[in-house]
């Protein structure tokens, strides 16, 4: 058979199925073949949003059925670019990018996203950047050589294969830095296709902006199964985009120019719309569902238990040898075994947790029985530096200090049996939470490019997002420099907000009587804990953010250290201390000019402390001010 026929037929032909998201779907049927392989069908037995089902019930779907319907929502995407744009999209094209949409997610292990933090937080060599991204690409790699004689069949090379790997992690950070330079063209990193096919790689994984057909499935299937109502219509995008060209050196450039960049635009009119329902929908979501607190919670039990687990767990590979935990799973060549990393699934890791009776009890007491942390503080972080992770540790130690001093105790006793060691590195946890709209603290639609075909001048008909005003860029405007300091948290909050929180795990006892896990402390003495940890963090969280602080107490000796560290730059504790520049300044800002006004920090936790404990807080925190 020639093997040019069967590339179009297997492109044209459909392999149809019932979504529950979207329907009766159709997919290319030569990836049937990639579907019905063991390293595919592991995916079921990953929940798609890993520990999220036992904060909202429904959320039981799985990688599976978000890979699947990913490749559809690109295969659809690319027939309406290709029936708008026959001579730019070729056949396989359209069944490269749709396997590298089915076959994107790959490499999650068990609990999706919560086994990167376990895998970062082992410490073992290769693990620091750890990412299924790097895992994906290696099962890939795996299948194309079990599917080698069906895959030379369809007419697809070597360099096609290579282009379906770069498709499902394209290197974002670099192609962004080449197209803010205009280089784009002379630094183009990629080998799978040529700079003119740029608008490909924009596809699976969005290096532009992040508006892809993943975020477009998860984001509608996670709604939907969680109960909440889906904000972004992605049939309206696939209608209206199209593959167009741009010049940034020219903008009257003709279409056979070899510097134009092909990319993916929507209409400007459109702009609005998109920012609210997709970017700032994107927020919303990790706000009410991926990094809910109560999420965060328990995959910080899940992690710990893992941790302990990870020595006693042993994977078997294809040649029947034992292969522990952290083994099983390193993605560094030479060491990666893919027949032990792909048993590592939710059900695999659950299966052997109930074999460990220990650990077991802990799951139960923990997670079934939702005896979680304690959220003892939570406040927003301005700083994106603050705390670093290897200033964590001085970060809890500072407040376990606080929470023993003796101003502490005055406001708030607890009884004896609460000691320092149940506040140590086992108990007391730093959670961050980090929500944005998909490009960290930029504009995700920056280099998105917009269409005005009414526009009377030909150069303004096509422009860049990122040189029009956006919602909040009109409202800056507005205010004026007389509200400075709205100015200020609006541009540090426009696209991005950090909040950090502090979770106390009460120390666990075993009841003598039925063998059972209990908490040390009753309910009484555990809500007066939070409490004190909650004022201990008020009164110093100001040091640890190099904040000047209002306390008139002598500097301690963590404050010390960390007034070392910063050389001299931060005021703790004391109402004088040496500038940089070696003048002496106080921490009223009012008597000085340019001294930075210490925030008024606000900080919650699920215990808040009663009025008249507050008010002694602030007493002690305004203190150096009388």
């Amino acid at each position: 058979m020639d093997p040019a026929h069967v590339e179009v037929r297997s492109s044209e032909l459909l392999w149809q199925t019932n979504d529950s998201v979207h329907g009766t779907i159709g997919i290319p049927a030569f990836l049937k073949n990639i579907i019905d392989t063991e390293i595919f069908q592991r995916m079921r037995e990953i929940k798609q949003t890993g520990l999220l089902e036992y904060v909202y019930f429904g959320a039981t779907h799985t990688r599976f059925v978000h890979s699947v319907g990913t490749c559809f929502l690109a295969h659809k995407l690319l027939k309406k670019l290709q029936q708008d744009r026959p001579d730019k999209v070729q056949s396989k094209d359209i069944l490269c990018i749709c396997m590298a949409a089915l076959m994107h997610d790959l490499g999650h292990p068990a609990f999706s996203h919560m086994f990167e933090v376990f895998m970062r937080e082992s410490g073992r060599p290769g693990t620091a950047k750890w990412s299924h991204e790097d895992a994906s690409k290696k099962l890939v790699e795996e299948l194309f050589k079990q599917l080698d004689g069906k895959l030379r069949a369809q007419g697809l090379t070597d360099r096609d294969l290579l282009f379906v790997t770069e498709l499902i992690d394209p290197p974002k950070k670099q192609l962004i830095q080449a197209l803010k330079e205009n280089k784009l063209r002379e630094q183009w990193p990629l080998k799978g296709r040529d700079f003119k096919d740029a608008w490909m790689y924009e596809i699976v994984s969005n290096w532009r902006s992040g508006m892809d057909v993943d975020r477009f499935d998860y984001f509608v299937r996670d709604a939907t199964h969680c109960g909440l109502t889906p904000g972004f219509d992605h049939e309206r995008y696939l209608t209206n985009v199209k593959l167009t060209f741009y010049n940034p050196m020219d903008a009257n450039a003709d279409e056979s120019n070899p510097e134009n960049i092909w990319t993916l635009a929507s209409q400007q009119k459109d702009a609005d719309y998109l920012k609210r329902s997709f970017f700032e929908q994107r927020r919303e979501y990790h706000r009410l569902a991926y990094q809910h607190k109560t999420l965060k919670k328990m995959e910080m039990h899940m992690v710990c238990i893992l941790q302990k687990m990870a020595p006693r767990l042993y994977v078997e590979n294809g040649k029947g040898e034992s292969k522990p935990l952290y083994e099983a799973a390193d993605l560094r060549d030479g060491v990666f075994d893919w027949t032990a990393y792909v048993k590592i699934t939710d059900e695999f890791v659950r299966t052997k947790l109930k074999e460990m009776t220990d650990l077991y009890a802990e799951y139960k007491f923990c997670i079934l029985e939702r005896n979680l942390a304690r959220n003892c503080a939570e406040f927003e972080n301005e700083e994106s530096d603050w705390p670093r992770p290897e200033d964590e540790a001085e970060f809890l130690k500072a407040i376990c200090d606080e929470c023993f001093s003796e101003r502490i105790k005055r406001i708030c006793p607890v009884g004896d049996d609460f000691t320092v060691g149940d506040l140590g590195d086992s108990h007391l946890r730093i959670v961050r939470t980090t929500l944005h709209e998909g490009s960290g603290e930029s504009n995700p639609m920056e280099h998105m490019l917009l269409l005005d075909g009414k526009n009377p001048e030909p150069e303004k008909r096509k422009v860049l997002a990122g040189d029009m005003k956006d919602s909040w860029s009109r409202v800056i405007e507005q205010l004026g420099v007389e509200h400075e300091p709205i100015i200020s948290k609006i541009k540090r909050n426009m696209y991005c907000q950090r909040k950090i929180h502090v979770f106390w795990n009460p120390p666990l006892v075993t009841d003598p009587t039925t063998q059972s896990l209990q908490r040390k402390f009753s309910a009484s003495v555990e809500h007066s804990i939070v409490q004190r940890v909650c004022m201990a963090t008020r009164l110093c969280v100001d040091v640890l953010s190099a904040r000047p602080s209002c306390l008139a107490e002598p500097e301690s000796p963590q404050a010390c250290r960390l007034r070392r560290k910063s050389g001299g730059k931060l005021d703790i504790y004391n109402k004088e201390v040496s500038s940089p520049t070696g003048m002496k300044r106080t921490n009223d800002s009012s008597t000085q000019a340019g001294t930075k006004k210490r925030r008024q920090l606000q900080v919650h936790s699920s215990c808040p402390p009663l009025p008249t404990q507050l008010a002694e807080v602030e007493r002690l925190r305004a203190a150096s001010n009388d």
